[in-house]
């Protein structure tokens, strides 16, 4: 009995102690779901107070932009219809009309505030004297204090509003293409820049009001629309060059050293004066062979003869009749080409005059096309003129039907009178008074053509 008892006794106890820990883990497991709801809420609470918070931030942005904007919104957009309602088109149209016409004369106009300008991709035709003048492109960076044309003509489109201010330090938003480089002291006649142009005006009038902010030197002779993807250099089907030169340099005489010798190798008519037969032999038997394709690695500089881009393809080359320029006779010689390399067309010239001064051999010319390494110098570069950019292709494809074709045929006189006046005569006073090619000569004489 005694054992008996003494089980249930155990039991019993162990059932108690059983549910005491059965007691004690729920108040503990409702603790802490009483502190998971308190967290919770305080979670809550948090959220909505940041919720709050970002509320006050948008709401002060919102006030701000639009102080921001309600500097710049036109004067017919402030008022305010306090005292009756706004009127709607259909029943006033007077009221309508009046404020298009506002809006069109403040879009129009050079008012910086409330102009919102169409912008327009655009080919942009120019002609310019390059004297004085570190080439055609902009120059940024350490360079950027050099005088460039593409720093007029930016400068002046930005002061008629043709180019924001925010643009016209980094022409590459506005995407900015020119159809050739030109080097320091270089011309153009018909030269071409493409970008996208805020049209504050009709083309017709922004061409005359950025002319008027641009020196009598550099001209706008035309604005054309072009499609978006439109570039200038690589819808270029080629190139016309024209290079002004002085007939002494063709002839045998005005040897500026007594040193100089014409070579006795060299059987050809050596010529005392320009005449029509030295001019169909300087044609005939020099300029004609520049034509076709050849190897110019010559002609230029940093390139190998085994490299592609040496290779250069000339459709035309012709001296045309001398003409006379301040008492003295001068040759235009026309270059046509798909494109030139560096000093390409410079390098061609002083060879032709080697070669007709008697100085080099034409076996020695046709061989400077070959593997042989011959040294040049660079004829000066004031006589060289761009004269035409042609977009054949482009000019007879359908986006030149809708847009327009890009000549400017029309200008032709005008830009002739122009290249008479700032190029050629300027061209003929600075060899007069400074003896430029001249100049050459002596060093031309001083530091031969010779094979390397």
């Amino acid at each position: 009995m005694g054992n008996i008892y003494g089980i249930k006794a155990n039991t019993s106890s162990q059932n108690s102690k059983q549910q005491l820990s059965k007691g004690k883990t729920k108040a503990k497991t409702e603790k802490k779901k009483k502190k998971e709801k308190e967290k919770e809420k305080e979670s809550g609470n948090e959220r909505e107070r940041e919720k709050e918070r970002k509320k006050r931030k948008n709401k002060k942005k919102r006030q701000k932009r639009k102080e921001r904007h309600a500097k710049n919104i036109p004067e017919y957009r402030k008022r305010k219809f306090s005292t009756q309602e706004k009127p709607k088109l259909e029943d006033n149209k007077e009221e309508s009309q009046e404020m298009k016409r506002k809006r069109n004369n403040t879009n129009s106009g050079n008012d910086e505030q409330g102009k919102k300008a169409p912008k327009r991709k655009v080919a942009v035709m120019f002609g310019y004297r390059g004297t004085g003048y570190h080439g055609l492109q902009i120059q940024y960076g350490e360079l950027v204090h050099l005088k460039t044309i593409e720093l007029d003509l930016v400068n002046a489109f930005a002061k008629i509003g043709a180019i924001s201010e925010q643009n016209k330090n980094d022409i590459k938003k506005v995407g900015w293409s020119r159809a050739g480089r030109t080097d320091k002291g270089v011309h153009a006649a018909r030269q071409y820049v493409v970008f996208k142009m805020l049209m504050i005006d009709t083309e017709e009038k922004i061409v005359e009001l950025v002319n008027k902010e641009l020196p009598e030197y550099i001209r706008v002779w035309g604005i054309q629309k072009v499609p978006k993807k439109f570039c200038a250099q690589r819808r270029c089907n080629y190139r016309e060059y024209q290079f002004l030169l002085p007939t002494f340099l063709l002839t045998e005489k005005n040897y500026p050293t007594e040193e100089s010798k014409v070579l006795k190798e060299e059987k050809r008519i050596l010529f005392e004066n320009f005449t029509e037969e030295a001019l169909n032999f300087y044609n005939e038997q020099i300029l004609s062979q520049f034509i076709g394709t050849n190897n110019y690695h010559n002609y230029t500089k940093g390139i190998r003869y085994n490299q592609e881009k040496a290779k250069r393809y000339i459709i035309k080359m012709v001296a045309n009749k001398p003409i006379t320029l301040n008492g003295q006779k001068w040759i235009l010689i026309e270059i046509t080409g798909q494109a030139f390399l560096i000093h390409q067309i410079r390098k061609m010239i002083t060879m032709s005059v080697a070669v007709m001064r008697g100085c080099i051999t034409l076996e020695q010319f046709q061989d400077s096309f070959t593997e042989s390494k011959y040294s040049l110098s660079i004829i000066p570069g004031i006589g060289l003129l761009l004269d035409r950019v042609v977009y054949e292709s482009y000019n007879t494809s359908e986006s030149a039907q809708e847009k327009g074709t890009i000549h400017f045929n029309h200008m032709n006189q005008k830009i002739d009178t122009f290249k008479m006046k700032h190029i050629f005569s300027h061209v003929a006073q600075i060899e007069q008074n400074e003896h430029s090619f001249y100049n050459w000569l002596k060093l031309f004489y001083k530091y031969p053509i010779q094979k390397i």
